[in-house]
């Protein structure tokens, strides 16, 4: 599933029964760690530090495995993490996960978060995948969205929601950062002219930028390219 249905999903999941396993992968950190939340949502906040365990893949699988076999105290469900599940996970414990996984104990959640590419050699059948891959303009808007609505609750236009999207490539750790600043610059709505001045483009936007400007002999737009550049600590 995307990351944009794991919310749904959990909501759904609470009536209807969790997945064994969880296997949460994508290039965006911010959305990685996003989903990571929204497991620890599960449980009561009041009996946080005994139902919601972060693990290593170092701890090894018998560790992982006696976690998720412990039963939930006062609350109707563990959650058990495992942050950083890499393509050399052991074979040993990978077994141990496995064989686990053959006989769930239904009141635990198992999360791995897997390295970008680690997800595709694990092979655990009955693991529901989290993809937290970049995402597209629409679902940011959405997301975006939602970090507007909070105090102090500002709007944001399309085109400057589109020009915070390009600048950042996408990375949701910097919009989701940079939302924030700009909802502090602007009294009321966003509009692309304050994205610009508040959001510094990435250097491959700006890179592209520069390319087009001299191959179209913008020498004017090339220069202040460069000064942004420069200004960004970017060497040459």
């Amino acid at each position: 599933m995307k990351y944009t249905e794991l919310k749904g999903h959990l909501e759904e999941a609470r009536r209807s029964g969790f997945k064994p396993c969880y296997v949460v992968y994508g290039d965006d950190a911010w959305l990685r760690q996003s989903a990571v939340a929204m497991f620890r949502a599960l449980v009561a906040p009041e009996y946080s530090s005994f139902n919601f365990s972060v693990l290593s893949v170092a701890d090894g699988g018998e560790a992982i495995v006696s976690a998720l076999e412990t039963l939930p105290m006062f609350d109707e469900v563990r959650v058990s993490v495992v942050r950083d599940v890499t393509e050399k996970l052991p074979e040993a414990d990978k077994a141990a996960i496995a064989g686990y996984l053959t006989r769930p104990n239904p009141e635990s959640v198992l999360v791995l978060v897997c390295e970008d590419g680690a997800e595709k050699g694990l092979g655990f059948k009955s693991a529901e995948k989290v993809d937290c891959s970049r995402l597209g303009e629409r679902e940011i808007g959405v997301i975006v969205g939602d970090m507007l609505s909070r105090e102090p609750r500002r709007t944001m236009t399309p085109d400057a929601l589109r020009e915070l999207v390009s600048r950042t490539l996408s990375d949701m750790a910097r919009i989701a950062c940079e939302t924030e600043k700009l909802k502090s610059y602007s009294d009321g709505e966003i509009t692309r002219a304050d994205v610009c001045e508040m959001v510094a483009a990435e250097p491959d936007v700006q890179i592209f930028a520069l390319s087009e400007a001299v191959s179209l002999r913008q020498a004017d737009r090339a220069l202040a390219v460069l000064d942004a550049l420069a200004n960004d600590g970017v060497r040459p």
